[in-house]
């Protein structure tokens, strides 16, 4: 029964379907945050911040390390005179309030717009159970099945009956 399990496991796992619905719930979030230019003043507390999540750890002075651990995804420059961090992730926070707070340090903010590139195409089986489960089940069917056809199939007489030879 095991191997026809298996058997099955990899039939069923052939007809999964993709769900992307969380994929494209955050991809117009993600093309808004990564078009906008998030300035950091240069050692500001939001500077030092990001150097201790992102950079090179705590004490860390590096700002490559920090750019390197967000490219592509959160555009992040750093400047000498005063940044926009606060109000981008303020505007940011009011078009997205269930992802951004406008009261969490920049570090904060960021880390969540990191989190929005984790969402995945999520592979679902069409049976409204797990796969395993999915598996044994089938599998039970056709042994069932299999059972049925080989007693009926035992059963056909190989003689032809009286009434046939009549005939």
């Amino acid at each position: 029964m095991d191997t026809l399990a298996r058997l099955m496991h990899g039939v069923l796992e052939q007809s999964s379907r993709a769900n992307n619905d969380l994929v494209d719930y955050y991809k117009p979030i993600r093309k808004d945050v990564r078009g906008r230019t998030i300035e950091i003043q240069r050692d500001s507390p939001a500077y030092y911040e990001l150097l201790d999540r992102f950079g090179d750890g705590e004490g860390g002075h590096g700002w490559g390390e920090v750019r390197r651990n967000t490219f592509g995804r959160v555009n992040l420059k750093l400047v000498d005179g005063p940044g926009n961090w606060d109000t981008q992730f303020t505007e940011l926070s009011q078009e997205y309030p269930d992802i951004f707070d406008a009261e969490a340090g920049a570090a904060e903010n960021v880390e969540q717009a990191l989190r929005l590139y984790e969402a995945e195409t999520v592979y679902e089986n069409p049976y409204g159970m797990d796969l395993d489960t999915a598996a044994e089940n089938a599998a039970q069917e056709l042994f069932e099945a299999y059972m049925d056809v080989s007693y009926h199939s035992s059963h056909i007489p190989t003689q032809p009956s009286a009434r046939t030879r009549q005939k």
